[in-house]
């Protein structure tokens, strides 16, 4: 919890480094959900439908699975409409270094300013409560 809480500061004070915005398709302004997935995961399975459904923010997925054969496949399965990057050798996931997936950060004005690590049953709800106190 002490290395989150270190990388939400090191990530808020400097903000995100054009080249991540860049690769995430992150503009300056603007609230954007970063959420980290991938096939082999229960509580991703379960999360992502959830996620998918909302259209209240840009939601931008990271699929971190190493062959992304099988990332690309899990994605068409489920459907998902928003945005997904395919991370297979780590590059992106690597700067965010999340304790474990799934890991879904929230983006203000090119900053981290919230996360959420780990499985949540009403992963939508919550988000959307979050997003409510920032606008």
């Amino acid at each position: 919890m002490k290395k989150l809480a270190l990388l939400l500061v090191a990530l808020s004070l400097f903000g995100m480094d054009r080249g991540l915005m860049s690769k995430l398709g992150i503009q300056e302004k603007g609230v954007y959900v970063i959420d980290f997935f991938a096939s082999w995961c229960h509580s991703c399975q379960k999360e992502l439908p959830l996620l998918n459904a909302m259209d209240s923010v840009q939601i931008i997925g990271v699929d971190v699975d190493e062959n992304m054969d099988d990332g690309k496949a899990f994605v068409k399965k489920l459907g998902l409409k928003f945005k997904v990057i395919y991370d297979p050798k780590g590059e992106i996931v690597s700067k965010f270094d999340p304790p474990g997936i799934p890991a879904l950060y929230i983006i203000k004005d090119g900053e981290v300013v919230h996360s959420i690590i780990g499985a949540r049953p009403h992963i939508d709800k919550d988000l959307a409560k979050i997003l409510k106190e920032l606008r």
